[in-house]
Formats: C-alpha cells, structure tokens, sequence
C-alpha cells in the first residue's frame, strides 16, 4: 500500500492493494490517525487483509 494518485495528480484517500481490493481509508475512519494502530477497526483493517491474501 502506497499513496496513490489520479489523473491529475491528486491524492486519492485510501489504499489498493491489487484492482479487485481497493480500500477508501478515509470513510473506514481510519486515514490520518496519529495513532491509528491503537484502533480496533484497524485490527479489523488488518485482519480482513490478511485473510484475503492467505485465501482464508
């Protein structure tokens, strides 16, 4: 995951990891925390994403 940019060279909010797993962080409320590791959702986040890339 990256910062990731459109057409016009702006910022888009979210990450994707490949075309078919694209994540809007900033409406999960999970983009610019200081401390966003602390936040259950992120522990979700993280979960799901690893899920996915292990196929479980």
């Amino acid at each position: 995951m990256s910062y990731e940019h459109d057409a016009a060279g702006d910022l888009v909010p979210g990450a994707t990891i490949s075309p078919q797993h694209q994540f809007n962080l900033a409406k999960m409320c999970l983009a610019w925390h200081e401390n966003v590791e602390a936040e259950p959702e992120f522990a979700q986040f993280v979960k799901h994403i690893t899920d996915e890339i292990r196929g479980s």
